[in-house]
C-alpha cells in the first residue's frame, strides 16, 4: 500500500496541480491594451484675419488593464496622460526635467453580469457613458480629454429591448448639510428596443440636479429631459429622428420649457467606392425676451465635436448662442475610393432659433461652415486622419466677433495597441 501510495499521491497532486491551475485561468483573464494619440491643430478661428494662426500639438495616452473573474465579473481601469507639447516650461523659459503630474485615472470600474438574475447586470464606479447617437450624454472622445461619469448603471436585458438605470454625482460638495453648496447629480431611464433588425427606438428620462438652496428651500435646478429616438435602416436607406421635451426649474424658481428635435435622411450607393450622401437638420429651441418661462435648451453632456461642426463653435449650448437657440441644416458626404481610404464633407448652414438684436436690426444668420477630412488606415491599429474646416460669418457672429473667415485644421495619428 505504501508503494501504491508513493506512486499515486505523487500523480494525484500534479493532476490536481494542473486542474486547480486550469480552473483559475478559466476564472481569470488578463487584457493589456492601449492608445497613443498625437494630433497637431492650427487654429485661426478669431474671425480676424490680421491675427494669424496658433499652432499646438495634442498627446494623449492611455494604458488600460481589464481583468476577468469567473466568467462573469470585469474590472477595467484605464489610466491616461492628456498633455500640450512644451506645457512642462513657464513664462517662456524652456524645462525638459519636469513633470506635471498628468496621469489620471479616466476609467476605473466593475461590471457583474448574471447578478441573481440572468438579465441582470450593473456597472460602477468611473466610466464612459454612450447613448443613442450621443447628443446628450456621450463620452466626447475627439476630445483630448473625454468625459467619464462617476456612478453605476444597472442594465436589464432581454430578448428585443434593455432597460439602463443611470446615475451619476456631478459634484460632490462634502459640506454638511449639502444644501449649502450642493452635490449636483444625474440620473436617468435609457430603454432601447429592437422592433426588427432595421429599426430601434429610444426612450429615455434624465434629470439633472443642483440641490443648493434659496431660503425658501427649493434647489437651484431640477430639470427633466425626456425624449425619444427612431432610427430605420431599409436597403440603401437610412432614416433617424430625435425629439426631446426639457422641463423642470432653474435659478430656483424659473420654469423651464424647451425642446430639441432632429431628423437625417441618408442614402447609400452601390459602388466599390461606397458613397454615402445625406441631409440633416437640428432645431434647438431658444429664450424668448417676452416670456417668464426658460426656452433654450441644454444639451447636457454630449459628444460635443460630433454634431455642430468642427469648429466647435457652439461646444456649450446656450452659452454659445447667447441664449438663443440653434438650427443647423447640414449636408454630408462619405466615399471610400479606396478600401483603406475615406473622405469625408460636411456643410452647415446655421441660425439661430430666435432673432439677435445687433446694430442694424435684427437676425439669425450665424454662418456657413465647411469641413473636410481624410482618413487612411494604415493597419488595422494605425490610422492617420488629416482635416480642416472653414467658417464663414454671418451677420450675428461677425458682430459678435469679427468680420473675417476663420480657419482649423489637425493632423492626427492614433496607435491602438
Amino acid at each position: 500500500m505504501k508503494r501504491i501510495l508513493k506512486v499515486v499521491l505523487p500523480l494525484f497532486l500534479i493532476l490536481s496541480h494542473g486542474l486547480i491551475a486550469e480552473v483559475r485561468a478559466q476564472e481569470k483573464t488578463v487584457d493589456i491594451s492601449g492608445q497613443i494619440r498625437l494630433r497637431g491643430e492650427s487654429s485661426d478661428k478669431d474671425f480676424d484675419g490680421a491675427t494669424g494662426a496658433t499652432d499646438y500639438t495634442l498627446l494623449r495616452t492611455r494604458l488600460n488593464f481589464q481583468f476577468g473573474l469567473l466568467g462573469h465579473v470585469t474590472a477595467y481601469a484605464q489610466l491616461q496622460d492628456s498633455r500640450v507639447y512644451g506645457e512642462e516650461g513657464a513664462d517662456g523659459a524652456t524645462n525638459t526635467l519636469t513633470s506635471i503630474s498628468n496621469v489620471d485615472l479616466s476609467q476605473g470600474y466593475v461590471q457583474i453580469d448574471d447578478l441573481l438574475f440572468p438579465w441582470l447586470a450593473a456597472k460602477f464606479g468611473r466610466l464612459r457613458l454612450n447613448y443613442g447617437a450621443q447628443r446628450l450624454i456621450g463620452a466626447n472622445e475627439f476630445s483630448n480629454v473625454g468625459r467619464s461619469f462617476d456612478g453605476v448603471v444597472v442594465m436589464l436585458t432581454f430578448e428585443n429591448f434593455q432597460i439602463d438605470l443611470i446615475h451619476s454625482t456631478l459634484y460632490e460638495s462634502s459640506q454638511a448639510p449639502d444644501t449649502l453648496d450642493g452635490d449636483q447629480q444625474l440620473t436617468g431611464v435609457w430603454m432601447t428596443f429592437n422592433q426588427a433588425k432595421s429599426s430601434l427606438f429610444h426612450l429615455y428620462v434624465l434629470t439633472d440636479q443642483d440641490w443648493r438652496q434659496n431660503a425658501a428651500g427649493d434647489p437651484r435646478l431640477n430639470r427633466a429631459t425626456l425624449g425619444g429616438r427612431y432610427e430605420n435602416t431599409m436597403a440603401n436607406w437610412g432614416l433617424e429622428m430625435e425629439a426631446n421635451l426639457q422641463t423642470g426649474v432653474m435659478d430656483f424658481d424659473r420654469d423651464i420649457l424647451a425642446l430639441y428635435m432632429s431628423g437625417a435622411l441618408s442614402y447609400h450607393f452601390a459602388g466599390s467606392s461606397k458613397p454615402q450622401l445625406a441631409i440633416g437638420v437640428d432645431y434647438l429651441s431658444g429664450d424668448k425676451a417676452d416670456t417668464e418661462a426658460y426656452e433654450c435648451f441644454n444639451t447636457l453632456f454630449p459628444a460635443r465635436h460630433k454634431h455642430f461642426g468642427y469648429m466647435d463653435y457652439f461646444l456649450n449650448i446656450p452659452t454659445d448662442t447667447r441664449q438663443l437657440g440653434l438650427i443647423d441644416m447640414m449636408a454630408k458626404a462619405r466615399l471610400s475610393p479606396r478600401q483603406k481610404f475615406r473622405l469625408e464633407g460636411d456643410l452647415h448652414f446655421f441660425r439661430l432659433s430666435q432673432d439677435a438684436g445687433l446694430s442694424d436690426g435684427l437676425s439669425t444668420d450665424l454662418g456657413t461652415e465647411l469641413d473636410m477630412a481624410f482618413g487612411y488606415d494604415y493597419c488595422p491599429s494605425v490610422n492617420f486622419t488629416l482635416g480642416g474646416a472653414a467658417f464663414l460669418p454671418g451677420q450675428v457672429m461677425k458682430e459678435w466677433y469679427g468680420q473675417d473667415l476663420s480657419f482649423w485644421f489637425y493632423a492626427q495619428t492614433t496607435v491602438n495597441f
